[in-house]
């Protein structure tokens, strides 16, 4: 119930942020209806302010009937109406030969390489620079880039909010979250300037980026009906990401390393908004803004991220704190490994990270417990060199996260 209501109260915020003369207009309606309610004794001696104030009322009620009918779009049509993938053919494979990718993505200073098995642009240099030196890369804010998205957000808010509308009727009638968290988005792809490494990032919010990155290979597919984002697949190419209006948000996971070779993964819960009852990883989400502290090297805030995440899904934090972590000595040492772009979210960039903790699977397990609500109660230590467990059991139903962390952390290990 109480994801519910937070649900609404995002949806309901964002929707009217959409328009901010409609958002002031409201307030400057409630204000007056306020004042009517306190004054109303003068207020009915004055049939020409009766009339305006009557004027007010019909305004306020017309956007609120507006709003609510957000809401009540698609409330019956939701299980005839499903969101439907572009990537599919009629063996439920996804053909990532399909989405378009922009030249300049392998001219680049640092190009992308397409893998089409995975559906990503892997960056080798980028990975590399980030994995094996020491060299900063310094993280820039700037606005431009949330702005465009905003604008492109707003011209086509009439079709995007059908999406965000049906995408939030689906998880809140399974119980799942859908708020509308602060985001950190990447402005520009890597770049020199005298020699030194930077990377422009700009903020932006979760909803955001299902409305631009998410539903990129997504339809709404209706018994007499197909709506397509205005932005999508068919016709929008995959390009470096200063020229992009998607949002951007950036994705990391990291994998939990135990000192005698086991990582744990969790099964996602039937209610997720990402990859429902798939494995992932030990610890997986999006940066949110208050990762971004000034930081001189991006891999101070995707370290950051990742151990928010790590902390907060597998109730680490909150079970280390009350058993005193210095005490028992347990330290966990994370750093960056990979990073890429999900071709499925229209190029979404994304981070891969282990965390070495200095103790064995046996020592730290029972203070690993599935605590995120979009994680089902499972949990599952697995051996890294148990190749044939990995092939048969975990990667046929893994996210995509979780493929690309086991390959980044297995090669990490064996250099080691």
């Amino acid at each position: 119930m109480w994801n519910t209501i937070k649900n609404a109260l995002s949806y309901l915020w964002y929707v009217l942020t959409m328009d901010w003369f409609q958002l002031i207009s409201t307030v400057i309606d409630i204000l007056i209806l306020v004042w009517t309610a306190i004054c109303w004794r003068e207020v009915v001696q004055q049939p020409s302010l009766l009339l305006v104030l009557l004027a007010v009322l019909v305004n306020f009620i017309w956007q609120v009937f507006n709003v609510a009918e957000h809401f009540k779009f698609l409330k019956k049509e939701n299980p005839a109406s499903p969101l439907v993938s572009l990537l599919k053919d009629a063996g439920q494979r996804r053909d990532f030969s399909r989405i378009e990718v922009k030249r300049e993505m392998s001219q680049l200073q640092y190009p992308y390489d397409s893998d089409l098995e995975n559906g990503v642009l892997e960056n080798p240099e980028v990975s590399r620079i980030l994995r094996e030196t020491d060299i900063p890369i310094k993280p820039l804010m700037s606005r431009a880039k949330m702005k465009e998205t905003r604008t492109y957000i707003r011209q086509y808010q009439e079709t995007l909010l059908k999406f965000l509308n049906h995408k939030w009727y689906e998880v809140s009638q399974n119980g799942g979250k859908f708020t509308n968290d602060r985001k950190i988005c990447f402005a520009s792809e890597v770049y020199q300037v005298d020699g030194v490494y930077q990377w422009r990032i700009t903020e932006g919010c979760y909803y955001n980026g299902y409305l631009t990155n998410t539903i990129y290979t997504q339809y709404i597919g209706g018994s007499h009906y197909k709506l397509y984002p205005p932005m999508n697949m068919l016709n929008t190419p995959i390009g470096p990401l200063g020229d992009s209006d998607f949002s951007d948000h950036i994705g990391v996971s990291t994998m939990l390393y135990t000192n005698d070779g086991y990582v744990v993964v969790f099964r996602q819960a039937g209610n997720a908004g990402q990859y429902p009852n798939k494995y992932v990883p030990s610890g997986s989400g999006s940066l949110d803004f208050a990762d971004f502290k000034d930081d001189e090297d991006i891999r101070t805030v995707v370290v950051r991220g990742a151990e928010r995440e790590l902390g907060e899904e597998t109730s680490l934090a909150k079970n280390l704190l009350l058993r005193d972590r210095d005490r028992m000595n347990i330290v966990i040492d994370t750093k960056v490994l990979r990073y890429y772009r999900d071709m499925e979210r229209g190029g979404k960039p994304e981070f891969c990270c282990i965390s070495m903790v200095n103790k064995p699977k046996d020592f730290i397990k029972e203070y690993v417990a599935p605590s995120e609500e979009e994680l089902a109660n499972e949990k599952n230590w697995k051996l890294l060199a148990d190749d044939a467990l990995w092939r048969e059991e975990l990667l046929p139903s893994a996210s995509l996260s979780l493929k690309m962390n086991y390959v980044a952390v297995k090669e990490y290990m064996e250099k080691r």
